[in-house]
């Protein structure tokens, strides 16, 4: 080979050891910085495995059915939104306390319903409708209902504003993906999860 041949090579094998030099940092840097973005992710993905992992074979079904359809958890997800500023909105004005017997009410859907709907209950009946539930409802129950059953109809009817909306939203999917979403409804930490 020519003096210019290997000069030549030479120059190549320079270049391209230069340009792995120069580079591989930065490789190095971007690799990393890609192995950190995804950290978080296999953080979260790890996370939310061990949190549904728990729940019976049907329920993780559901979710796996859920969690394909990212469109209908955006919309159950703003039906939620909606649902909550508005309770937020018409329990605002009261005591902290107060709106803590709001939020604690809300965990017993057949008790809202109930006190919401049924004019004239008597001390004894609000007392064996709240037999079942916290201490703090059994203690605070009866002034509740007494001083606040206006608010607790208008929390029955947000509550069914939701439920009807987020049934609306189901109405043109299929039937296994309703399901789905219908068993979920009665999960909400599940929803909170997904979306």
């Amino acid at each position: 080979l020519s003096s210019k041949c290997i000069s030549s090579v030479e120059r190549h094998r320079w270049y391209g050891s230069s340009f792995l030099l120069i580079f591989l940092p930065v490789l190095f840097l971007l690799g990393t910085s890609i192995a950190s973005a995804q950290t978080p992710q296999l953080e979260t993905d790890k996370g939310l495995l061990q949190s549904i992992a728990p729940y019976n074979a049907d329920v993780r079904r559901s979710i796996l059915v859920a969690s394909q359809n990212t469109r209908v958890l955006e919309q159950a997800q703003q039906i939620r939104n909606r649902s909550q500023r508005a309770f937020q909105n018409l329990i605002g004005g009261y005591s902290q306390q107060e709106q803590g017997y709001f939020y604690e009410i809300t965990r017993y859907p057949s008790v809202l319903r109930t006190m919401a709907t049924t004019p004239d209950l008597r001390r004894n009946e609000v007392e064996d409708l709240l037999n079942n539930t916290s201490a703090i409802l059994r203690e605070n129950g009866w002034a509740l209902y007494r001083n606040n059953r206006g608010v607790l109809s208008q929390m029955y009817q947000l509550n069914q504003d939701a439920e009807y909306a987020y049934q609306q939203m189901l109405q043109p999917l299929d039937i296994t993906t309703q399901t789905a979403f219908r068993q979920l409804a009665n999960y909400p930490d599940v929803m909170a999860l997904l979306s």
